[in-house]
């Protein structure tokens, strides 16, 4: 990984804070750092142990050993949260989930991975079919509401959406789509349906490769 250093001690007298990322993440790393220098230029003072919002996930603010602040992310995969240097995940799921909401051509609409979703009773086994819906958010709760495929029943359970996503990685790519979506994932493809909109990836390009990413390939 390099690291991306906004230069803001010389600037405005705050503590310098680096952005570690892949060098195909670079774009985004730097989109982070113009993200926290707008909001140093309007007075915001950014202090170690203190977190930030960046798209759906929540990154930590960390004392470097040499002086200076830097970016952590959380690890995907344990429980409680493991923080590690770095922001491609935070960026390649941005990335993704702004996608997917400009294919339908609608804005995106972030949630926390902090917020709760529901969950019914056996969506965390069985999840190779399923769908996704959307209702307004509210305090925290994210709106989402996950089902396994073809479950029609009314029962179901609370959890944050960064524990549901260590299980179900599937669920990153649609979490922007704003309240009254829904995506439903079939043994054949995916539809997303939102404001007024369908596409498939039967016929849209970008979905169809999804279905072979990171995300839904398990």
């Amino acid at each position: 990984m390099e690291d991306y250093r906004g230069e803001f001690q010389r600037l405005y007298g705050h503590q310098d804070i680096i952005v570690s990322a892949g060098a195909a993440y670079r774009a985004g790393a730097e989109w982070i750092l113009s993200e926290i220098e707008n909001q140093i230029r309007f007075g915001v003072v950014f202090h170690a142990d203190e977190t930030i919002q960046i798209g759906w996930m929540t990154l930590k603010i960390a004392a470097k050993v040499d002086g200076g602040l830097e970016i952590l992310q959380p690890e995907f995969g344990s429980m409680p949260v493991r923080w590690v240097r770095g922001a491609n995940n935070a960026i390649r799921d941005i990335t993704i989930q702004k996608e997917v909401s400009d294919q339908i051509g609608t804005p995106a609409d972030y949630p926390s991975m902090r917020q709760s979703a529901v969950i019914s009773p056996d969506f965390l086994g069985e999840h190779r079919e399923f769908e996704l819906s959307r209702d307004v958010p509210e305090g925290n709760d994210s709106g989402w509401v996950f089902r396994e495929g073809r479950y029609g029943g009314a029962d179901g359970t609370l959890s944050s959406l960064y524990q549901i996503a260590i299980t179900v990685p599937a669920i990153i790519p649609f979490l922007a789509l704003p309240p009254d979506s829904v995506v439903r994932r079939s043994g054949v493809g995916i539809e997303i349906f939102s404001g007024g909109s369908t596409i498939s990836s039967a016929n849209n390009d970008f979905l169809a490769r999804l279905l072979n990413s990171v995300y839904l390939r398990g």
